[in-house]
This record gives structure tokens, sequence and C-alpha cells, in this order.
């Protein structure tokens, strides 16, 4: 029988603003949530901003869907029984559900409503779905904005079976290796658990080197550079050097920004060494004991091309993830030509390792 996959990187839709304004203490966020279920487009500025998109959350406007009756597929994305059959037939074992809607989280103003839809969110996840399953597995998401409650979240599913990792979504208000982030980071190596950073799905941060940029498609191309911008800037502030036992999962963005970015630091480490004197136990490879990168999404070359880049990564710090059911999804059977050790080791066992199943 073929082993089961471990997906790292699964999308829902988990939010139910009726059900969430009942789990939030603060009235006036209580309220917020309560008018915002009655409206026709609940989601416009309560957890994504209301900034023009250019294409489909989900992959609705793909041709086969041209007949399709779109609420069923809202419907779908939102039950927890549609995604435990659709794991199973992909013979998935283990998902990590790393939400879909709340990516726009950062993208909001008042840090305290931020942190109280993340522990809302959290509380819905385990109740109707990481609970309920044996093959779902949840992140604790956490708002960066206030990091005084996310130690709090951290701390209250640090022993829960349920809950894998930690989950962070860039595109916040300062880079990521910012001191004012690093109880998140003790708190979560503390309890044993990685932290994904997922790129996130708003515009208004900062979120690549040209701001907000005039098209969709300039923006979701440049948003690796979200991802290399806070690598580097946790490696050189010192992060891994704080937190050594810490590991951070890269998400969202594929994994071969990671080799350009990570010799350039080596470089440039050789010749400011005096300015950053902690870092270097971790040169020439400045990712290896900490950092795993989700192959989601993959990049459209050839399979050796592909081989080639992971092997100078590390194939052991390579975790798949199909990004399931967005646009830019990936399947298992895009690895098939793939050396048979080197597959099982990005869709299975690196995995197990990292997150401990």
């Amino acid at each position: 029988m073929t082993k089961g996959i471990i997906d790292t990187v699964v999308h829902q839709w988990t939010v139910d603003y009726a059900d969430m304004a009942e789990l939030i203490p603060q009235q006036e966020w209580q309220r917020k949530l309560e008018i915002k279920s009655q409206v026709i487009d609940p989601g416009s500025g309560t957890l994504v901003p209301t900034t023009p998109w250019h294409h489909a959350f989900w992959n609705e406007d793909a041709p086969e869907y041209e007949d399709t009756d779109l609420s069923e597929l809202a419907e779908q994305y939102s039950d927890p029984e549609f995604y435990e059959e659709k794991l199973a037939a992909n013979n998935v074992e283990t998902a990590l559900l790393t939400g879909h809607e709340m990516r726009f989280l950062p993208g909001n103003l008042e840090p305290a409503y931020k942190a109280s839809l993340a522990s809302a969110y959290n509380e819905l996840l385990k109740r109707d779905w990481v609970g309920p399953s044996s093959r779902m597995k949840g992140c604790v998401l956490v708002s960066a904005s206030d990091p005084e409650k996310a130690v709090e979240e951290i701390e209250k599913y640090a022993n829960d079976p349920d809950m894998v990792s930690v989950l962070l979504y860039s595109g916040v208000e300062l880079p990521l290796g910012h001191e004012y982030y690093h109880p998140i980071y003790e708190a979560a190596a503390d309890a044993d658990m990685p932290v994904m950073i997922h790129s996130s799905g708003h515009v208004i941060s900062r979120q690549t080197s040209m701001d907000k940029p005039r098209h969709f498609a300039t923006y979701d191309t440049l948003l690796p550079q979200n991802h290399m911008a806070n690598f580097v800037n946790m490696v050189f502030n010192g992060v891994f050097d704080d937190y050594p036992d810490l590991e951070v999962i890269w998400a969202g963005e594929g994994a071969e920004w990671s080799l350009h970015i990570g010799w350039r630091a080596t470089r440039y480490y050789r010749n400011i060494e005096p300015e950053v004197p902690r870092v270097l136990e971790k040169e020439p490879h400045l990712y290896r004991n900490n950092c795993y990168f989700t192959t989601y999404p993959l990049t459209a070359q050839e399979t050796g091309s592909i081989a080639d880049y992971y092997e100078m990564i590390g194939t052991e710090n390579l975790l798949y993830g199909s990004g399931y059911p967005l646009w830019n999804g990936d399947e298992p059977t895009d690895f098939d030509d793939f050396d048979e050790d080197l597959r099982d080791q990005i869709l299975r066992e690196n995995a197990k390792t990292v997150f401990d199943l």
C-alpha cells in the first residue's frame, strides 16, 4: 500500500461571523461581527480589506466551473466533511489547515481586534475541524500585532495534539526579526511548536519592494520578496541564535527563493561580521538547522531542474504543500518523476519529523 501523504498547506474557510461573535468577549467587536454576519459581503472590511482583486479567491474562475453554482463551492470549502473525503481520496494521511480568509488579518487595524479574531478562529478550528478529525491538524493562528495575546494563544494549545504549529501571516508592521516579536518565538520554542510564516493575502502593509504595485500580477510575482526580507532580518537580528531550537516553516511562496538570498546573506556576512557577531554558527547554510520551505507553489520548470534546486536547498528542508484548493495549487503527482526516496522524503518523512507526527 502506498504511504500516506502529509500535506502541510491546505486552505479552508473556517470563519462563521455569528459564531465568532459569541466567542469574542469584547462587545464592540461582537457588534461588528454580528452586523457583518447579516450583510451580503461579510468579508469586506472585516477580514478582507476593501481592495479590488483581479482573480477569484479559490479556483472558481477556472473554465471547468463555468456552469457551476458558485455558492456550492463556497459551501464545500467551509465543510469539514467535504475536506475529510477529499483528503482521503487523495491518500493524504495528515493535512495541516492554514486557513484562507484569515490571511487578510494583518491588513486590519486595531491590534486588540485582530488578536480577538485570531483567538475565535482557533476555537472554531479546534471545535469544528481538527477536534473531530484524526486526519486534519491545526495551526495556532496568532496576530503579530499583539505579542502578549499571541503568547497566551500558544500556551493555550501547547499540549494539544490537534494543534501542531504556530501560524503567522506576513505583511505585518515590522520585519519579523524585530525584538518586538521575540516573545512569540520564545513561546513557540518553549512549546516545541514550529512557526509557520505564510505569505499574506492583503496589499495594505508593505509586502514588496514596490509597496502597492499597480497590478495584482506584479504584486503576486513579487511576494517572495516578503519572505526574503523577513528571513534575512531574522538571521541578522539573531533570532535563531537566541532561540536555537526554534523551527520556522516558510509557506506559500515555494522554496527556490531561499537559494539566492541565502547565498547573498552568507557572502555579505563575511564582509560585515563585526556588525552581526552572533550569526556565523549557521554559515554557510544559514537555515539548515532552523528553516523549512513548502514546495507550494511549484515553479513551472522541468522535473530535473526542480530536483537540482531542491538538492542545493537541502532535501531535508522541504515539505510538500498542495495549496488546495487555490488556483495555483499542486498535486502529489507533480513529484512522480522524482527519485523514489526524494519523493518520499518531501511528501511525507520531513513533515513527520518537523511536526512530530
